[in-house]
């Protein structure tokens, strides 16, 4: 890879000169991380291929760990800027948002980069117990809010007021991922029209209870 441009000895880094040596330190390390296995991956190698120093790296992030939570900060809003784009057709009832959210969420996760992210933080669990904590919340913390929402939404409009919908949301997220990792540990490919109906049946299930048996 190409050395980013250096600053100027006679002064700092311009904005636009330290967005793009964030963007090669980032770039890198998702590279390296999902080639090599975050265990595998050292900070001087990933300055190497970003073509900064160790030091830039060490500069910005203080560990490994933070270089890590920086990158799934970043692809979490990338990948966010793709699934909005699916809001444009967002349904009108909270039933048909909180199924819309969840799809949006299923789909994310047939992702290629993103199944190779789930794959990468349950390889390094045991070892690197914090990265899962640090996927868990940059990843998942817009879609829970997301579905809690709808959750507490469709308790109103029952006229029953839900106890704690972030954990009923917590519950259908579970149920979700937990589904799509079974399939991508069997490597079994899924089409948008199972996906859809692995969504509403897990709804079905959360909001009708045994009605939908």
């Amino acid at each position: 890879m190409a050395k980013v441009n250096p600053a100027s000895k006679r002064g700092r880094p311009t904005k636009a000169q330290v967005a793009e040596i964030n963007r090669a330190i980032t770039a890198a390390a998702v590279g390296l991380f999902l080639e090599e296995g975050y265990s595998a991956t050292a900070m001087e190698t990933v300055a190497a291929r970003a073509g900064v120093s160790k030091v830039t790296v060490y500069s910005r992030f203080a560990t490994k760990a933070d270089l890590f939570a920086a990158v799934v900060a970043d692809r979490v809003a990338a990948w966010s800027v793709e699934a909005g784009k699916a809001d444009v057709h967002l349904p009108k009832t909270p039933r048909g948002r909180l199924e819309h959210h969840a799809l949006v969420m299923v789909e994310s996760l047939a992702h290629p980069e993103v199944a190779a992210f789930s794959r990468l933080i349950v390889a390094e669990q045991r070892r690197f117990p914090e990265l899962a904590r640090i996927y868990r919340e940059g990843a998942f913390a817009v879609e829970l809010d997301l579905l809690t929402r709808e959750i507490a939404a469709i308790g109103q409009e029952r006229g029953h007021q839900v106890a704690d919908a972030n954990a009923v949301a917590l519950t259908l997220v579970q149920a979700l991922t937990g589904w799509a990792n079974l399939q991508s540990l069997f490597e079994e490919a899924t089409g948008p029209d199972e996906r859809r109906a692995v969504v509403r049946r897990t709804i079905d299930l959360l909001v009708d209870g045994v009605a939908a048996w």
